[in-house]
């Protein structure tokens, strides 16, 4: 698969571009961001006075005849770099409001998944799916703490009430803009297939639950933690439905990747 037929567009505020020098886009499951980081050419830092933090930020990558993938944000900073007379743009993606929406609220005997979808409500998003865990909090209160935050602590708080495994619960906005809370995986049209000679660029499998393994393949430019995705390594005889708890999308000058990690959740502290 060549690079050749990779499209771009990347539209900044009023700006468009249809190429970057370097892209990367990282997602993870068990992260409250999607973060996009873009390097563009800048010889006479025109886009380091023209671009301004909180810049709708949009990313379509796709294959020539196929749909694109897209990413939307805003623009977090501006880095200028003299050395290469480029401007590196940060952009965190539209869950931003999760982090930057901080609450002050009591809850009196809710259930779990009540207070989750007010806390979606306040953080001015839409529920997705919302899973119960089965657990009425007698208390609960969250002291103008972010919203995403409060989420995690009503999560600790489902454990330490009824001993349930919320290892794998994870809060993450889907490919159509909403919010979802539990242990599932994001629905998807077809379960996409890396295999040995299709698609498989390298695999660094890891056999205990010590790290994550990564799977290195040509640019799949939909694809986002929290889905599934098929492994067929003959080379490793490893094979199955995988759970994606990270990807990271990276284009540079000549090659155009997905990195995937999969393994065991942590539920983070």
């Amino acid at each position: 698969m060549r690079i050749s037929v990779l499209h771009q567009q990347i539209d900044i505020g009023g700006l468009s571009f249809n190429r970057a020098q370097r892209l990367r886009i990282i997602s993870r499951r068990h992260s409250p961001l999607t973060m996009m980081e873009i390097a563009l050419p800048d010889p006479d830092r025109y886009l380091f006075r023209t671009v301004k933090a909180k810049d709708q930020v949009k990313i379509g990558l796709g294959y020539r005849e196929q749909e694109a993938g897209i990413w939307k944000g805003s623009v977090s900073s501006i880095k200028p770099d003299p050395a290469k007379d480029q401007i590196l743009i940060t952009a965190c993606g539209e869950e931003l409001p999760l982090t930057a929406t901080s609450v002050v609220h009591a809850f009196e005997n809710e259930p779990a998944e009540a207070i989750v979808k007010w806390l979606v409500n306040k953080a001015g998003l839409t529920a997705g799916r919302i899973d119960a865990p089965g657990v009425i909090i007698p208390r609960f209160s969250a002291n103008n703490i972010p919203v995403w935050q409060a989420v995690r602590q009503c999560r600790v708080t489902c454990r330490r009430a009824s001993n349930k495994d919320m290892s794998r619960w994870a809060i993450w906005m889907d490919g159509e803009g909403k919010i979802n809370w539990g242990d599932f995986d994001e629905e998807t049209d077809s379960i996409p297939v890396i295999a040995t000679g299709a698609g498989l660029i390298s695999h660094r499998p890891v056999e205990n639950d010590s790290g994550l393994s990564v799977v290195e393949s040509f640019l799949l430019p939909h694809l986002r933690h929290s889905q599934l995705f098929r492994l067929e390594d003959t080379t490793r005889h490893k094979s199955g439905d995988y759970r994606i708890l990270s990807v990271v999308h990276e284009i540079q000058e000549t090659k155009a990747r997905t990195f995937i990690s999969y393994g065991v959740e942590y539920e983070p502290c």
